[in-house]
């Protein structure tokens, strides 16, 4: 994941939840959604897996200066937005 000349690598499972997010444009994704993403749905996924990915995604986004943020609707998924600086 690259935002202007910062660069991070992502875990594949980290991958999979950002494209998902992203393809969506900033539309809510419930969770099962993303974890079908993830890790598909064979393998079960536990909370805490999942619940990792999305900070060290959220913290790889600081790391390189994105302007976009991972946002948590409560009782209705993820999203990925533009940081309240931004807004």
């Amino acid at each position: 994941m690259a935002c202007g000349d910062h660069h991070v690598a992502l875990a594949a499972a980290e991958f999979q939840l950002m494209m998902l997010l992203v393809q969506r444009g900033g539309e809510t994704v419930r969770r099962s959604a993303l974890e079908a993403a993830g890790w598909g749905f064979i393998e079960p996924v536990t909370a805490n897996a999942f619940d990792v990915a999305m900070y060290r995604l959220r913290r790889k986004l600081v790391a390189i200066g994105s302007q976009l943020e991972i946002e948590n609707l409560r009782g209705l998924g993820y999203a990925l937005r533009q940081t309240e600086l931004d807004r």
